[in-house]
């Protein structure tokens, strides 16, 4: 998983404790827009009523205090292809979506799935920040 940590244009820098969240392909504003207001809309379906942010789904996994950066990834990859398949993903820290201004709610079910709230208004939604916290150009090939 070392080689995952390489792919990335930033440096991973994550204190034990903190989370390290995956989002799979794609990450541009308008597929996190259009994700944003599917989550919501089937939120709402499902619970009858609305929920109370808009928000796009990640996995994330804390690091443990002896553990490595590419131990942690290759558990939260593995986490994650056991539930859903894809050829790409990003990696983003904790420390780096507080910076942006964004938070991780966890919201389970599935194990580890977290929200991150991008708005409560559906034509204000912070997607095009998020994107850019998530880097435009990261795109790391899954692990097989």
């Amino acid at each position: 998983m070392a080689e995952l940590v390489k792919e990335r244009s930033r440096p991973i820098s994550l204190a034990a404790g903190e989370l390290l969240a995956l989002r799979q392909w794609r990450w541009d504003a308008e597929k996190l827009q259009e994700s944003a207001e599917l989550d919501y809309d089937s939120q709402h379906k499902e619970n009858g009523s609305p929920p109370s942010y808009y928000s796009i789904s990640v996995f994330a996994m804390a690091r443990g205090d002896d553990e490595q950066v590419p131990e942690l990834i290759e558990r939260l990859t593995t986490h994650v292809l056991a539930k859903r398949s894809s050829a790409h993903m990003m990696l983003i820290t904790e420390s780096e979506l507080s910076a942006g201004g964004f938070t991780l709610i966890k919201h389970e079910p599935p194990e580890h799935h977290y929200d991150i709230p991008v708005g409560t208004d559906r034509r204000g939604l912070r997607v095009e920040d998020l994107a850019n916290a998530f880097g435009l150009d990261e795109k790391i090939r899954m692990p097989r």
